[in-house]
């Protein structure tokens, strides 16, 4: 029956319906692909091995060029179920009628036959059907009045057309298996199939309709489902591994060895804490992803303005090399459902909200230094700064409620419109105030460990001063002796009563005094 399969592949070029007319770019595969290309299930070949056993492909990336170049084959064999009776009248011609019944019973049995035998060298058999159809054909001489009678015996078919037809999808054909190799989408698919297993379930269908939609819209539209994709297949696979089991005790003590040398002139209350928290998100980043329990830390520091609240989380940033991003809260929007969740990827164009703070640590490789720059990972720390007041607004509370529970497992995205993972996710919140003891907070409290923070002491405070300064200055291009330096540090600190001194103030005043110093002649 397959000589006659490569007979029905020529009736594709016959109508003006046909999906991949001649007036299409052979480039173009809009509307030949779905989602099933990205099944990465192995495919037998259909094959046997020398060992006896049956041949399976089982590389994603080869599984996906083979599935589809299995799809682009049935494309044509669907177009081809219903332009067949377009030469029915040719085929069944007295001069051909003994060819035309056997091709007519050859079409029916060789399309049942494709559609259930191997996904695998699907179309390579279309285009080398034609090959072997190609030897049914002849040119029938004017003067020959014998041909009519040849034609039957040699199962001959005279029909310039059908011989036209073939050369021209023969052609598509073979230009399209080899576009496949450089189309657009290719190297997102790959990126895609090789790490699938990995990536949350949620967000397969998502990124399959994006992908395929590559090949459908343009502009803006395009814009928008290439950035959606670059940051979907970007979203981490998996968590950095900050100690390991092997030498757990020997990394933890480390750990705590650079928690007091970096914090040397905190409080020890504080140091404790500290230390606790490093350790309880190294031991999280060795625990098995099916543990039950929680496997994020979420913190409260508290206390006045200079005690070193966020420049701790920073250091710890630092100390476990773990993504991180950082949220400054001005105004009770910025913890609206919105602003943390994100919006829809459409909408987005037009907003700065975008993917939502939740979203943000994902994607970010800022804090991580001990690994390749590019990847990042799921226990990555979001540090929510100065929130104060915001959180007393009902609809921000019941939002702090649901994600600063340690067993809160994912969220929906609007921007990705699916679940996202935040199951490791160390979410660290600063504020200038304990959380008020008000029975409406209680649900908040039984969430988070707060800490208390005491004033900065002044050694470290002049340590971060001076760095500042130095920076100022640098900015300015002055040129200042330390001991000018220090009588500038001096002056700001002399602005406030001691009781007043707020780190940022003071940082302000410093700036305030080196832009006086820039020569203005």
């Amino acid at each position: 029956m397959l000589p006659f399969f490569f007979c029905l592949c020529v009736l594709l070029g016959v109508s003006s319906t046909d999906v991949f007319s001649s007036s299409r770019d052979v480039s173009d595969f809009s509307g030949v692909f779905d989602e099933g290309i990205y099944d990465v299930t192995p495919i037998p070949t259909g094959r046997m091995l020398g060992s006896g056993e049956p041949e399976i492909i089982i590389d994603p990336v080869e599984i996906l060029k083979e599935r589809k170049r299995a799809q682009l084959a049935m494309k044509y064999v669907s177009v081809l179920e219903t332009l067949v009776s377009s030469y029915r009248s040719a085929l069944m011609a007295p001069d051909s009628a003994k060819v035309g019944e056997g091709f007519m019973e050859g079409v029916r049995s060789t399309i049942n036959d494709l559609r259930r035998g191997p996904i695998t060298g699907v179309l390579s058999a279309v285009y080398n059907i034609f090959d072997g159809f190609e030897s049914l054909l002849t040119r029938k001489p004017k003067d020959d009045r014998y041909m009519s009678k040849r034609l039957v015996d040699f199962k001959k078919i005279d029909n310039p057309q059908i011989e036209f037809e073939i050369t021209k999808i023969k052609a598509e054909i073979a230009h399209k298996l080899r576009a496949l190799d450089f189309e657009p989408a290719l190297s997102s698919e790959i990126k895609y199939v090789t790490i699938k297993p990995q990536i949350f379930p949620d967000l397969y269908p998502q990124i399959e309709r994006s992908l395929i939609l590559l090949r459908e819209v343009e502009d803006i539209y395009l814009e928008i489902e290439k950035r959606f994709i670059e940051s979907a297949l970007a979203l981490p696979i998996e968590s950095l591994q900050i100690i390991s089991i092997p030498s757990r005790n020997q990394d933890i003590r480390g750990l705590v060895a650079a928690v007091r040398r970096e914090f040397s002139t905190f409080s020890p209350a504080v140091i404790r804490e500290l230390e606790d928290v490093v350790i309880e998100i190294a031991t999280n980043s060795i625990t098995p992803g099916e543990y039950d329990g929680a496997l994020r830390s979420i913190r409260y520091f508290w206390g006045k303005p200079g005690g070193g609240k966020t420049t701790a989380v920073e250091k710890i940033v630092r100390i476990l090399g773990l993504p991180y991003s950082k949220v400054t809260i001005s105004s009770s929007d910025d913890l609206s459902k919105a602003r943390l969740e994100g919006i829809d990827r459409f909408s987005a164009v037009k907003e700065s909200r975008g993917m939502g703070w939740f979203v943000s640590p994902l994607l970010s490789v800022e804090g991580i230094d001990r690994v390749v720059i590019g990847r990042t990972f799921k226990n990555s720390i979001l540090l929510i700064d100065d929130v104060d007041l915001e959180i007393s607004a009902d609809e921000v509370l019941s939002i702090l409620k649901l994600y600063l529970d340690p067993l809160t497992k994912c969220f929906f995205s609007p921007y990705f419109g699916c679940n996202i993972d935040i199951s490791q996710m160390n979410i660290f919140i600063t504020s200038n105030q304990r959380i008020p003891l008000e029975e409406k907070y209680k649900a908040l409290r039984s969430r988070v460990k707060e800490v208390e923070f005491d004033v900065m002491p002044m050694n470290e405070t002049s340590l971060i001063l001076r760095q500042y300064a130095e920076r100022e200055r640098l900015k300015y291009g002055l040129t200042m002796t330390e001991e000018e330096l220090t009588e500038v540090i001096r002056e700001a600190l002399g602005g406030f009563a001691e009781e007043e001194r707020d780190l940022r103030k003071v940082r302000r005043a410093i700036g305030e005094k080196m832009l006086d110093r820039v020569p203005r002649v």
